[in-house]
């Protein structure tokens, strides 16, 4: 009996670890809106599903679809175990005339077969918002997997026309003896805690037993080994409490916005009846009613630093659309946060719905390599040692000694860096030289670019998802950034090809010392039609250089960048354009939109049925020649950064609505111009689609 509280308590720690860590038995699949149609059941009759996938196919057809191949489709779901099953498939559609039936066999034996209630047969771009949703319980039993067959459920449409998919979800039931899985993982993680401090406990108590001392000496070790640094700690977190210092509710949030542990709102204390913008949080001071007022139209803005600078210029998108609806009191809140991406918009959007919004409208994607680039290790952080430090961090000595660090440390936290706020303010960073500290070798690998921007989509897809199920309509925008921009870290594997990469970056460092060197020139001449014989001469030193570097690596970004930018200057427009979207598409660290990024956006619009406003064609429409580039002189007069402004300050006298010319003053930001067109496009769609009439 002397070992029953160890061994109990080990037990409690490797249960709560396994309920903790261990897969749980629900598995859920979503829609692939990819995988639909002809296009991916022509010439297929089945397709297999496995419990490490997250999609199902979004459309099963049926054998009365000729343009599927007119015959029986099946679903395959490789299941990780072989246990009684619940399989709940929900669906956002289905035909309106010959509804399918689906026949549910494993092993080849039938275990249920299920009629499909008739549809309203829409369209696949109008499912969710149109179709006629429904949902079937298939249970099977455990003696379906009898044998030692693989535990495989096929799910077959015998007779009738197609479904639409919403989500499949399959509810494995645990053994008995799988205790674990019964315990949910808020319950697993106090039990862990509890459990492993009382093992620590008894671990000291063996330590000061072995040494010789008899129980009440050990006991008298134990608290003062244990209670003298516990009692130590009380009395300066009182110290520290007393003389009001490192308040854990006036830090900075330590997650930067990646969880949702602090709201961007908060009660404002002058006035219950009204939310106010959380200093914590952002610098934006806003404040919304806590009930709507009944006339009030609701739009909440999410993106970065682009989204955060509209905030002067929301006053007269407000009075566009009001102009349009008199009676309507437009109220525009702006969740809009410098070098913020899709990562933290998502848990945003999931506080914003709280507020009875009418309107979510989104301009996001600049900042997603970003994100990666200096906040991989928040996003890879165990959800354990997450809920460990929300718990310290609402300790003052914690919050204390974390000032401390972050202040004598030199590699801060994310965008604390200086190399970080660098690489934030010019969006590229030199890779000329063999001593760079960067894993370069990371950063242009095409599995890093692909993971991010699977990342982004499916962040997109959950924010529409939030906005579905709140039902408030969604409009965001097709992202725009200058084409005349370099890349920063081209897809190149340069340690596979040294010396080619080598002689391209030392080609490259050449030719942009020539180009800051004439900087001047190419500014005074960029988006005029003017002639441009004072660049042919600059041009001329530089053309060995291109030349060189197209022969060695023809695709790589900045051989693709130079060659747009000799195009531009010899008036070759439509070449330059190519060049530079390309020069784009092979950037794997880009710190604004590619043409990658916005086939993502134009995707999830069309697969969540959401509104669009095309900014990137707009900026094209108003840029001289089609092509868009950078005026840092008007950096100065157009950005903004939180300064005090006029909230009834009308449209600029300067602003030509049809005038072509920079839209922008840095490698990513609109200026003042691009932002009121990019408004005034906004307020077009929202009115062109009726969405004042919600």
């Amino acid at each position: 009996m002397k070992y029953f509280f160890p061994l109990v308590t080990a037990a409690f720690v490797a249960v709560s670890s396994a309920a903790l860590f261990s897969n749980n038995n629900i598995i859920v699949w979503s829609a692939d809106q990819s995988q639909r149609e002809s296009k991916f059941w022509k010439g297929r009759k089945s397709t297999l599903i496995t419990s490490h996938d997250q999609s199902v196919p979004a459309q099963l057809p049926g054998p009365a679809d000729t343009w599927a191949g007119g015959d029986q489709k099946t679903i395959e779901i490789s299941l990780p175990a072989a246990r009684k099953t619940r399989l709940l498939l929900d669906l956002y559609d289905s035909h309106e005339n010959t509804p399918t039936i689906l026949s549910t066999t494993v092993n080849g034996r039938e275990v249920e077969r299920t009629k499909i209630n008739k549809g309203h047969g829409k369209g696949s771009d109008h499912w969710k918002r149109f179709g006629k949703t429904s949902s079937y319980v298939i249970e099977i039993p455990l003696e379906a997997f009898s044998g030692n067959a693989e535990p495989v459920v096929n799910i077959t449409s015998v007779s009738g026309s197609w479904i639409a998919i919403k989500s499949l979800t399959a509810y494995q039931k645990a053994m008995f003896w799988e205790v674990w899985h019964f315990i949910p993982k808020s319950v697993a993680l106090k039990m862990f805690w509890i459990s492993s401090l009382l093992l620590l406990f008894y671990c000291v108590w063996i330590i000061f037993r072995l040494s010789g001392l008899n129980p009440r000496q050990s006991a008298f070790g134990i608290i003062s080994v244990l209670g003298a640094p516990m009692l130590l700690f009380v009395l300066v977190e009182g110290v520290l409490t007393v003389i009001d210092v490192s308040d854990p509710q006036k830090a900075e949030d330590p997650y930067v916005g990646f969880k949702n542990n602090i709201n961007v709102f908060i009660e404002n204390p002058d006035d219950p009846a009204t939310l106010m913008y959380n200093p914590r949080r952002s610098q934006l001071k806003q404040y919304i009613s806590k009930v709507k007022p009944e006339n009030e139209y609701r739009i909440a803005f999410f993106g970065g630093s682009n989204v955060f600078k509209f905030q002067p210029e929301l006053a007269l998108f407000e009075q566009m659309l009001e102009k349009a609806n008199p009676d309507l009191d437009v109220k525009s809140i702006n969740f809009g946060l410098p070098a913020y991406g899709s990562h933290r918009v998502v848990p945003m959007v999931k506080e914003a719905v709280q507020y009875d919004l009418d309107l979510i409208l989104i301009y996001s994607g600049h900042n997603e390599f970003l994100e990666k680039r200096f906040f991989e290790n928040i996003l890879t952080e165990p959800e354990i040692l997450t809920s460990a430090r929300l718990f310290f961090q609402k300790l003052r000595f914690y919050t204390l000694m974390r000032s401390a660090y972050r202040a004598v440390k030199a590699k801060a936290v994310g965008m604390h860096t200086d190399q970080a706020r660098r690489e934030h303010e010019t969006g590229k960073i030199d890779l000329h030289g063999a001593d760079v500290k960067v894993d370069w070798g990371k950063y242009t690998n095409r599995k890093f670019q692909r993971f991010t921007l699977f990342q982004y989509e499916s962040n997109l897809n959950r924010i529409a998802k939030i906005a579905a199920d709140s039902n408030v309509p969604i409009l965001i925008g097709i992202l725009a950034s200058p084409d005349l921009t370099r890349p920063r870290a081209s897809c190149f594997d340069f340690k596979r090809y040294p010396h080619k990469w080598g002689r391209v970056r030392e080609l490259i460092h050449k030719t942009n010392n020539i180009v800051e060197e004439h900087n001047d020139t190419f500014l005074r001449l960029m988006g005029r039609d003017v002639d441009y014989t004072d660049a042919q001469d600059i041009l001329k030193k530089i053309e060995p250089f291109f030349k060189e570097a197209e022969s060695l690596l023809p695709e790589e970004a900045d051989t693709l960048y130079l060659k747009g930018f000799l195009s531009y200057f010899n008036k070759d427009y439509e070449e330059s354009k190519r060049a530079l979207l390309k020069s784009a598409e092979n950037d794997c660290t880009p710190y604004r939109s590619t043409p990658h990024i916005n086939r993502i956006v134009r995707r999830v619009a069309r697969d969540n049925s959401l509104f669009t406003a095309d900014i990137e064609k707009l900026i094209t429409d108003h840029s001289p020649f089609g092509v868009s580039y950078t005026d840092a002189e008007t950096k100065s007069r157009d950005d903004w950064d939180g300064e005090p402004f006029d909230p009834n300050a009308k449209i600029r006298p300067d602003f030509d609505p049809d005038g072509k010319g920079s839209m922008f003053f840095d490698y990513v930001h609109l200026n003042y111009p691009a932002k009121i067109h990019a408004l005034r496009l906004f307020a077009d769609v929202i009115i062109e689609n009726k969405l004042l009439d919600r």
